[in-house]
């Protein structure tokens, strides 16, 4: 197994990670469905961020460092 995927498992695993990652599919399958292309947007930019931010911290980076942007990140478009 690759590094990444370990850090992901791993991220998944602490602090409730997975019920975390499963309401923010939840929100992006129901934006979707909403038709509401701004929201989908939205919570699919939110989750990525959010699992990055994760994966940094079961890495073991401190909590400033994982909640960082990541360089090139940018928030979505505004109508």
């Amino acid at each position: 197994m690759d590094k990444l995927h370990l850090c992901r498992v791993s991220s998944l695993m602490q602090a409730g990670g997975l019920a975390v990652s499963n309401r923010e599919h939840r929100e992006m399958v129901d934006s979707v469905a909403s038709g509401d292309k701004y929201r989908a947007q939205e919570a699919f930019f939110r989750h990525v961020e959010r699992a990055k931010a994760r994966v940094r911290h079961a890495a073991g980076q401190t909590p400033a460092e994982a909640t960082a942007p990541v360089a090139g990140a940018r928030a979505p478009a505004q109508p």
